[in-house]
């Protein structure tokens, strides 16, 4: 456990405040107020990035975690379930959102996995994601509640079935929607850029660019947004 010294001061605290102020600027009071906001962003930013590179992960520079839950009380038990595996490699690249709650989402990389989350990506409460071969999350992708992204099988259907699968991508901008199961393929599993699997979806390959996936086993359903040439942006993501 780390050991905060509260002997020795912040030296952020006590550099020069401005005392002397016009109208439209902070008082001394704000000013302090402001900073020790800032500290204290510094400190739960540092505390995130501590316990993801404790259970194995690789935070890049730069990269800013962010757990919405409890954990402003500075409840560990309420961060996310994070489990790496001898051999594997989780690594996050950029800003990143994980909800939590009364129901943790989990990320899992088994032994000789590789999970890869890209920058923007927003990871909601109780989800599941499971990988078991090289797994790639891209830039903008969002899991809503309860989303599951299952690597191989655990167990065979059947006597003598080939449990191994494909790699497993996520790509730019996709929205996984509440419920919904991204399951894997032999040939792998690809979610389109811009794609939605709707909720309670049941999918696996290759699902293309710009569409809609119902159903079990999903389909893809005609977008008329889509066709009229609409793409997110971070200012029009729900």
């Amino acid at each position: 456990m780390d050991i905060i010294n509260v002997a020795q001061p912040n030296p952020l605290l006590f550099l020069p405040l401005e005392t002397e102020r016009s109208s439209d600027q902070p008082s001394f009071i704000e000013q302090l107020l402001t900073r020790l906001r800032n500290y204290r962003q510094q400190l739960e930013v540092a505390d995130r990035i501590r316990y993801l590179r404790s259970r194995g992960a690789i935070v890049k520079p730069g990269a800013i975690p962010v757990f919405i839950g409890n954990y402003l009380q500075r409840r560990r038990d309420e961060y996310p379930l994070v489990y790496v595996a001898k051999g594997a490699r989780l690594e996050f690249q950029g800003n990143f959102v994980i909800q939590g709650g009364q129901s943790k989402s989990m990320l899992s990389v088994e032994k000789d996995a590789e999970l890869t989350v890209g920058h923007d990506v927003s990871i909601n409460v109780g989800v599941v994601i499971q990988a078991t071969t090289q797994t790639v999350i891209e830039n903008g992708v969002r899991f809503g509640p309860c989303v599951r992204a299952l690597g191989n099988p655990l167990h065979p259907t059947f006597p003598g079935e080939d449990l191994r699968r494909g790699p497993m991508r996520f790509r730019d901008n996709s929205w996984m929607q509440t419920g919904c199961i991204v399951g894997s393929h032999s040939e792998g599993t690809v979610i389109g850029e811009d794609t939605i699997i709707a909720a309670g979806a049941v999918v696996n390959g290759i699902c293309k660019d710009r569409s809609m996936y119902v159903g079990n086993p999903g389909r893809a359903v005609p977008i008329r947004a889509f066709e009229d040439g609409l793409k997110w942006s971070n200012d029009r993501r729900p």
